[in-house]
């Protein structure tokens, strides 16, 4: 499950089935379609649009700095 969607079902939990009051009716609607919706729809990061922020991302910048970091030790004066 994702983050989002397993923290809603446990906040579910929390509310009573037969809600009380106003408040606790409409909390439980709101949770159950944000649920719903997280459920249902992939999330991503994006970098304004031009390209999609994941774990493929991190191993490039990774590389990148280390590649920068290698540069940077090769120009440093004895």
């Amino acid at each position: 499950m994702v983050g989002t969607t397993a923290n809603c079902f446990i906040l579910l939990n929390d509310i009573p089935t037969v809600p009380k009051t106003y408040h606790q009716k409409v909390l439980k609607e709101e949770v159950q379609l944000i649920a719903k919706q997280s459920s249902y729809r992939a999330s991503y990061i994006s970098a304004s649009g031009f390209f999609t922020v994941n774990f493929g991302m991190l191993g490039f910048v990774f590389a990148s700095v280390t590649s920068f970091i290698i540069v940077v030790f090769q120009f440093m004066p004895n």
